[in-house]
């Protein structure tokens, strides 16, 4: 849903429509509360889901567990998310890397203590305990220094009712319903963490081995993304479309060095990372991790890709577009190609190759893209233009012989006699 905003509260800042980057938030939040409720209720059932993908009974009710104190969780997540892009369509990055870096500092600190103190359950506890450091620390930052123009003229809770508006609304979720569905690649990732789970338990804890790095590494390229999106998406509502190219591009190409980059040192350290991961006693677990390990590295690189180039796609509003080369790579051709995967090795050697095709469509989404008039859309611009055409329009018509009639007539007098007459 917050894709929504990312591309709508970067371009009303980019215009300087300040109040309106407030209630977009507002709306965004609005929008989150009411969608993630059922979601929610249904975790409740979440073991008897489990168990009917075919998951191990004993794996099932750990997991389950584990979701009922996570969806405690949801909330300051959602709020944190939502802070954060707030302020980071507005230019403002760093003090919400430090929030993070403070909750980071909370998991080093209370890790240790808490799975002492409460086992399994101290996991979810812990994880429940970082997003709350993260809320707080971003909530106290708006609160106490209100930094930048869209902050001050922040709406509060005056703005819910322009943000319960029909026609914001309807713009609105014409950007986060596809945004929801382009972010069901979680999704399919987590259909090859249950494709693993049919294999049996040592695929599944050889797969968590793998599965671990990848949302870790993923990180960086999204944040590259984040980064550049906001920026380019400002730049298109300030109407200076080459500019925001400038921007996008420059940041798809850091963003796909650092992906390489960590790709290659993942291969370089992934002795030391199994070893760390399945620990010195599982040599079986051990050889199995690499045996699988580089389509694990060729998936880092294909996977870290996507968000750069969904990055490009939202900044031109085209999350339709992201959410059907989603649908049509990884649900219509992924999902039947990875059910036919036999063990864990041909998994992890055949799932990959979906992203290819995701990628390539995401390219094909942009690569023809027009920045000038994608400038002039964000910026208002087109409307300024279609009044003053349609100005010159009616001055046009009003000044042809055709439209004499239109115009007042100076009578004469022989046109005075003829009347008389």
């Amino acid at each position: 849903l917050l894709l929504g905003y990312d591309t709508l509260g970067a371009q009303a800042y980019g215009r300087g429509d300040f109040r309106e980057v407030g209630v977009l938030i507002l709306r965004a939040v609005l929008l989150a509360a009411v969608l993630l409720l059922p979601v929610v209720v249904a975790w409740s059932w979440a073991e008897q889901g489990f168990l009917l993908l075919g998951q191990d009974p004993y794996v099932a009710s750990f997991a389950a567990r584990y979701l009922q104190i996570f969806r405690l969780s949801i909330v300051p997540l959602a709020l944190f998310e939502a802070l954060r892009r707030f302020a980071l369509s507005q230019g403002i990055a760093w003090p919400f890397t430090a929030a993070t870096i403070a909750s980071n500092l909370f998991v080093a600190l209370a890790a240790d203590p808490m799975l002492r103190a409460w086992n399994f359950d101290g996991s979810g506890l812990l994880n429940l305990g970082a997003v709350t450091v993260q809320a707080l620390a971003g909530m106290a930052y708006l609160a106490i220094c209100r930094p930048g123009e869209a902050t001050q003229a922040f709406p509060g809770l005056r703005g819910l009712r322009s943000a319960a508006e029909k026609d914001g609304l309807r713009k609105f979720l014409k950007l986060a319903v596809p945004g929801v569905l382009s972010m069901t690649e979680w999704w399919f990732w987590e259909v090859t963490c249950f494709r693993a789970g049919v294999f049996g338990a040592h695929s599944l804890a050889a797969h968590t081995v793998a599965y671990m790095a990848v949302p870790l590494l993923f990180q960086v390229p999204r944040g590259v993304q984040m980064g550049y999106a906001s920026r380019a998406g400002a730049l298109l509502g300030e109407g200076r479309g080459q500019a925001a190219k400038k921007v996008a591009l420059g940041g798809l190409a850091v963003g796909v060095f650092l992906v390489i980059l960590d790709a290659a040192l993942m291969w370089a350290a992934q002795e030391e990372y199994i070893a760390q991961m399945s620990g010195s006693s599982a040599k079986e677990l051990s050889a199995t991790c690499r045996e699988i390990w580089p389509f694990v590295i060729f998936f880092l690189v294909v996977d870290g890709l996507f968000p750069l180039n969904q990055g490009i796609c939202n900044i031109h509003s085209h999350q339709g577009r992201v959410s059907l080369s989603m649908i049509l790579s990884l649900w219509v051709v992924g999902v039947p190609v990875t059910l036919s995967s036999t063990d864990l090795v041909s998994l992890w050697r055949i799932f990959p190759l979906c992203y290819i095709l995701l990628n390539s469509l995401l390219i094909l989404s942009y690569a023809c893209a027009d920045w000038d008039l994608a400038a002039q859309r964000a910026s208002h611009q087109d409307k300024v233009i279609d009044d003053v055409d349609a100005e010159k329009a009616t001055t046009t018509k009003l000044d042809s012989p055709n439209c004499k009639n239109l115009q007042p007539q100076v009578l004469g007098a022989e046109d005075v006699q003829n009347i008389q007459g």
